[in-house]
């Protein structure tokens, strides 16, 4: 585990990610990559009960913890969207049924149906049994 004690990024800690005779590359906690100088990074010693990989993992777990919920509420909104969205559709769909209905009623006009005669029944038989 290493902090920077100097520059921009003074107090964060970090694991190295690669090393140069000037540079040092450090991984933060939040996963941003720095580059800083190496004589501002100090090593600070592990306690000899904890193991150094249990720290990121508590906070990868926290991390991954956030970013679920997060991605629960964008998609409760969605569908709460979603939800609002339709039954205005279904709501102005509803209004036009029932205006079409009402202009039908003032209308008056009844389907009329002709009757089949009996001899064209009788053709469309035959040409059905030919054909």
């Amino acid at each position: 585990m290493i902090t920077i004690t100097g520059g921009k990024h003074q107090g964060k800690t970090g694991r190295i990610v690669s090393t140069t005779e000037f540079y040092t590359t450090i991984r933060l906690y939040d996963n941003t990559v720095v580059r800083c100088k190496s004589s501002f990074t100090k090593e600070i010693p592990a306690d000899p009960g904890q193991d150094p990989d249990e720290e990121y993992d508590d906070y990868d777990g926290l991390l991954q913890q956030i970013l679920m919920e997060s991605a629960e509420q964008d998609k409760y909104e969605r569908e709460k969207k979603d939800a609002k969205q339709t039954s205005a559709m279904i709501r102005e769909q509803n209004m036009e049924y029932e205006a079409s209905v009402q202009q039908d009623i003032l209308r008056e006009k009844k389907p009329v149906f002709e009757e089949v005669s009996l001899e064209e029944m009788r053709r469309v038989r035959l040409s059905r049994f030919l054909s």
